[in-house]
C-alpha cells in the first residue's frame, strides 16, 4: 500500500510539470506548421503561471486520473509479485 501512496504523491507533484512540458513541445510543432499569434511559453515557470491564470489551476492536473490508475495497477502488481516471492521463505 505504501507504493501506491508514494506513486500517487509523485503523480500529484509532477503532473503540472508534465502538462506544461508537453504544451511547450507542442507549441514548437504548431509554430513551425502554422501562424499562431499566441505568445509561446518562455519556460517552465512561465508556463505554470500562465496556464494557471488562463485556464485555471485544474488544467495543471489534466490527465491525473489515468496516471493514478496506472500507479494503482503497477503498485498492486509489485505487491503481488513480492508477496509471492517472500511467502515461500
Amino acid at each position: 500500500m505504501i507504493f501506491f501512496y508514494l506513486g500517487a504523491g509523485n503523480v500529484l507533484l509532477t503532473n503540472p510539470l508534465w502538462v506544461v512540458n508537453t504544451r511547450m513541445k507542442m507549441q514548437g510543432i504548431r509554430r513551425a506548421s502554422s501562424s499562431n499569434t499566441k505568445a509561446p511559453y518562455k519556460g517552465l515557470l512561465d508556463g505554470l503561471v500562465r496556464l494557471g491564470r488562463e485556464e485555471g489551476t485544474a488544467a495543471l492536473w489534466s490527465g491525473t486520473i489515468p496516471s493514478l490508475a496506472l500507479v494503482k495497477t503497477e503498485s498492486y502488481s509489485y505487491f503481488q509479485t513480492t508477496s509471492r516471492r517472500y511467502s515461500s521463505l
